[in-house]
């Protein structure tokens, strides 16, 4: 008897701890949790304050759009947007407790709205925040807004219930087909500011005004379907170059495919050429590229050779009669006229990020790593190294699919 006592008292001392233990000390019920789908970030600059807004989801609208086969358009708002200011990001965030219903969740939030303001300012203190808060998600995409962003937030978008659901669509659409915004999110942001040789480039929004206004039949009055009143339009396209943590200045849409074409990140583009032998345009599709970037040192002058071979298809044609002739030499015509398109768009991007000493490329990268000794020599007059630094194209394009139909329809 008196041998099992230990046993029986090291059995207790083991269950004890179990016993005492809650089942779910950190539980957070669903119901009482406010659902953050967006989150904008402004710097008042008079003040020295950060304003935050956030849009939140009205679960029961959410749920009977989705009931009603999606779409808010027709009923009551599905989000509503709060906004707060405070001396640093996470104290605006509280501030937003006395005004929200519940207690805010950002495990669905993967947009962040940065203002012109702010991206000027510094945004280093915000992407402070980020990395140290817990539940907020280094995957979410950055953007940078021209516009007020409590007006960004509350915009209705078509066929989108919240906008920032939109605009998250709008910029995973562009990466995979329209080649006019870079791809990055919060985490790339962090590795690249830590990085040398290297600058952020991140993408751009901005209200475009309204369009689509129906007039609800011939002149108005015919008695057809009721007018549609015009939806406001946001055009997510073109980027902003930084220097460090610092808004640099903006890229347009044709310098932003440029820059994708000489940092090998676009996944689809095309081009419209003129045909070789006749009046007319054709589109052409890349379908497939390999790249290769090179950061060469002769003599102690530093070089960058970009190499780019894709391989190409025609998608449509406007021209009445495109392969009238030598075949070859016309799908070369095609090759050649392809290649200079993407050229003049690597230039483009070349001479806008050039004039803003921002090297969004990474070339100082490659020489950080090809060539450490040089770089270490270089690396703070990098951007006036970079500002005239010479940069040569090889550009190669070969059309592999001309199609089945080599005319165009031909009326009679």
């Amino acid at each position: 008897m008196k041998a099992g006592r230990p046993a029986v008292l090291l059995f207790f001392m083991l269950l004890l701890p179990a016993l005492l233990a809650p089942g779910c000390w950190d539980q957070r019920e669903p119901q009482n949790q406010a659902i953050i789908l967006g989150l904008a970030i402004d710097y008042i600059e008079d003040a020295a304050l950060y304003e935050v807004f956030v849009e939140m989801a009205i679960p029961s609208a959410l749920a009977g759009a989705e009931g009603e086969g999606g779409g808010g358009q027709g009923g009551g708002p599905v989000s509503q947007v709060f906004g707060a200011r405070g001396r640093t990001v996470f104290e605006a965030l509280r501030g937003l407790e006395p005004i929200a219903p519940r207690e805010l969740y950002w495990g669905d939030s993967e947009l962040v709205v940065f203002s012109e303001n702010l991206v000027r300012q510094g945004m280093a203190p915000v992407l402070d925040f980020f990395e140290r808060e817990r539940h907020s998600r280094l995957t979410s995409r950055p953007i940078v807004a021209r516009d007020d962003l409590q007006e960004l937030l509350r915009v209705e978008l078509p066929l989108e219930d919240t906008a920032s659901l939109g605009f998250l669509s709008q910029i995973m659409n562009q990466e995979l087909s329209g080649a006019t915004v870079p791809s990055i999110d919060l985490r790339r942001v962090v590795m690249m500011l830590s990085q040398p040789g290297i600058e952020v480039f991140l993408p751009q929004i901005r209200l475009a005004g309204e369009e689509g206004a129906g007039d609800g039949g011939a002149g108005g009055n015919g008695g057809g379907a009721e007018a549609q009143p015009p939806v406001q339009v946001a055009r997510i396209e073109g980027g902003a170059a930084f220097k460090g943590d610092r808004l640099a200045g903006w890229l347009g849409s044709e310098a932003t495919r440029g820059w994708l074409w000489i940092t090998g990140n676009i996944n689809r583009a095309t081009e419209s050429v003129s045909c070789p032998v006749c009046e007319g345009f054709s589109t052409i599709e890349v379908i497939h590229y390999n790249h290769s970037l090179e950061a060469v040192v002769e003599a102690g002058k530093p070089k960058i050779i970009v190499r780019l071979n894709a391989d190409s298809r025609i998608q449509d044609l406007t021209c009445k009669h495109p392969f009238a002739g030598d075949r070859e030499e016309i799908i070369s015509t095609f090759n050649s006229r392809m290649a200079e398109a993407i050229r003049r768009k690597m230039k483009l991007a070349l001479a806008e990020a050039q004039a803003l000493q921002s090297d969004i490329f990474g070339f100082g990268r490659e020489f950080y790593r090809r060539h450490p000794r040089w770089w270490s020599a270089m690396e703070q007059n990098w951007p006036l190294v970079f500002q005239d630094l010479p940069v040569e194209l090889q550009v190669q394009v070969n059309l592999r699919r001309i199609g089945l139909i080599l005319d165009p329809i031909e009326v009679r």
